[in-house]
């Protein structure tokens, strides 16, 4: 197990521009709910949606490993939508996560 991985975590107004560009980095993230998606694009399209701790996560490869749904949403709605962004966990440490956390 590698602890070595240095971890940065910011907040960070993500913008469509920016979610096509973390989608570009999700080749092993779980397959697309379109109503959850479309769900959150509403709330974010209404000015509804709130820094709220969920996390855009990407591996220690530069891998997306959580935020595709809040990724898709924030394009389909056009707007932009305040989130925590980590970077650097051990791709190790996603193997103990199942799609329901």
């Amino acid at each position: 197990m590698s602890t070595s991985s240095k971890i940065t975590v910011e907040i960070t107004d993500v913008t469509p521009e920016l979610a096509t560009h973390f989608l570009e980095k999700s080749t092993v993230n779980r397959p697309l709910e379109d109503t959850l998606a479309q769900t959150y694009a509403k709330l974010m399209k209404e000015e509804e949606w709130l820094l709220n701790g969920k996390t855009i996560v990407f591996d220690e490869d530069g891998f997306m490993r959580n935020g595709l749904h809040r990724c898709h949403a924030c394009i389909a709605a056009g707007t932009p939508f305040p989130s925590v962004v980590i970077s650097g966990p051990s791709r190790d440490a996603f193997s103990n996560l199942s799609s329901k956390n």
